[in-house]
């Protein structure tokens, strides 16, 4: 008991601080969230909305316990598909670059919790978001017109000290990245294919063969035939439909390895093979011969 007086002796004797200090904390987070969005959307027809309602609200801007905070009002948005296609969804919380003489409160002594379609979740550390730039807040997928609508709450935790809290910032702001929903594999597409012939003679390969394959696949605004599947990982082999350059094979060898050919395929600059490719590092077997 006399240790609880103490605690409050001493909150009692730096709340103006507090109040101050930490109040000017959460207001650069209410004027983060909704002045600084990021919207990555990697592929496929999405139109992902992000509605930005009510701002952060604190009655005593001081650490507070949980069962207080949860009920209060906190940062509204929430996610909505537009597009035609069903949607996956990660929405981040981003640490913003702090002003010349300020200092972030870190993370060990912040608190949140995500209320989801009104459905309000547990009090948890901030930290168990992951660490900045990797803070989840939540992933999910949305049918077509779908939508999910957030109440996210930071604050303090009660049990932080002075020295961990008063003086000090936190500024971030929402991220999300949305990716289309994987269709049927490749492979699985031309294999199923009956205008395709197969040819399996090769333990390692299956060859698509025949006088008018329909082994047409379009990718980083070039036209490719399929022409094999290697069956040990349903990667498919391509050679582009069109002549896509005319350089000069090697000025001094024969050899593949150190040839002007084998520098263009692999440079990831504008001016390489790759480099013009839509993320190769996702879809091109890197490791291949």
């Amino acid at each position: 008991m006399e240790q609880r007086k103490e605690k409050l002796l001493i909150i009692g004797s730096i709340l103006i601080l507090v109040i101050l200090l930490i109040g000017v904390a959460f207001a650069y987070l209410v004027t983060t969230l909704t002045g600084d969005k990021e919207y990555i959307v990697r592929a496929g027809s999405l139109n992902l909305i992000l509605t930005e309602g009510n701002e952060i609200t604190l009655e005593g801007q001081i650490p507070e316990e949980d069962s207080v905070v949860v009920s209060q009002d906190g940062f509204t948005f929430s996610v909505e598909n537009k597009g035609n296609i069903e949607t996956e969804y990660t929405v981040y919380l981003d640490d913003i670059e702090l002003s010349e003489g300020e200092t972030r409160i870190p993370d060990s002594v912040l608190r949140y919790s995500l209320e989801k379609n009104e459905i309000v979740g547990e009090a948890k550390d901030l930290t168990t978001m992951g660490a900045n730039p990797n803070r989840k807040v939540d992933s999910d997928s949305l049918a077509v017109d779908g939508i999910n609508t957030y109440t996210l709450r930071i604050w303090i935790d009660y049990d932080a000290t002075v020295e961990e809290a008063s003086g000090k910032v936190f500024k971030a702001k929402l991220r999300i990245e949305a990716s289309q929903v994987r269709g049927e594999p490749v492979a699985d597409v031309l294999l199923a294919d009956s205008a395709n012939n197969i040819n399996t003679t090769d333990p390692d390969q299956t060859f698509i063969t025949g006088t008018d394959p329909n082994n047409y696949i379009w990718y980083s605004g070039k036209l490719w035939r399929a022409v094999s599947i290697d069956t040990s990982d349903n990667s498919v082999k391509l050679v582009t439909q069109w002549n896509i350059s005319s350089i000069s094979y090697s000025s001094s060898s024969s050899a593949f390895e150190g040839s002007d050919m084998e520098e263009w395929l692999n440079d990831m600059s504008t001016d390489g093979f790759l480099g013009n490719l839509r993320e190769p590092e996702k879809f091109i077997k890197m490791d291949s011969v």
